[in-house]
């Protein structure tokens, strides 16, 4: 198959299409049928990426954070080689603590690290985070505990 680059069109398509499914018909010069494509409208382009290099740092006093870097659906270019924009109304996170026998504990947090209490780190199986953007969650990092 050959595509040429300026033949490419990106279609802006409304909220609506959220749940829907996007069908494609492909027809060649010369072919009798068309090639048909179905494809599920996510909505994974309006939220942001999920976290990376998700880790948690021991303290002296038996606590922890754990951090990690946070990604943006804005800025592929990374043109000034510092960060990227951060592409969200404000940047807000959700922090899931998994507990062995408990119900996990979800907190939120503005910055990309999190504390946890002694106890906290010793009851903690899990952590997963998911940044939260102005359309949605985004897929999750998790890091699992010994």
């Amino acid at each position: 198959m050959l595509l040429e680059p300026e033949a490419l069109v990106t279609l802006d398509l409304s909220m609506q299409t959220i749940s829907t499914s996007a069908r494609v018909l492909a027809q060649g010069v010369g072919d009798e049928d068309a090639a048909e494509a179905e494809a599920a409208m996510t909505g994974i382009s309006i939220v942001p990426p999920a976290p990376v290099h998700l880790r948690i740092d021991a303290l002296p006093d038996g606590s922890a954070e754990v951090r990690w870097i946070r990604r943006s659906r804005l800025g592929w270019d990374w043109i000034d080689g510092v960060d990227a924009p951060l592409g969200e109304e404000s940047e807000r996170y959700q922090v899931t603590i998994a507990r062995a026998g408990d119900p996990p504990h979800i907190v939120e947090t503005t910055e990309p690290r999190f504390a946890l209490t002694a106890e906290e780190r010793v009851a903690a199986t899990g952590v997963v985070v998911r940044q939260i953007g102005s359309h949605g969650l985004s897929p999750s990092a998790t890091l699992e505990l010994a």
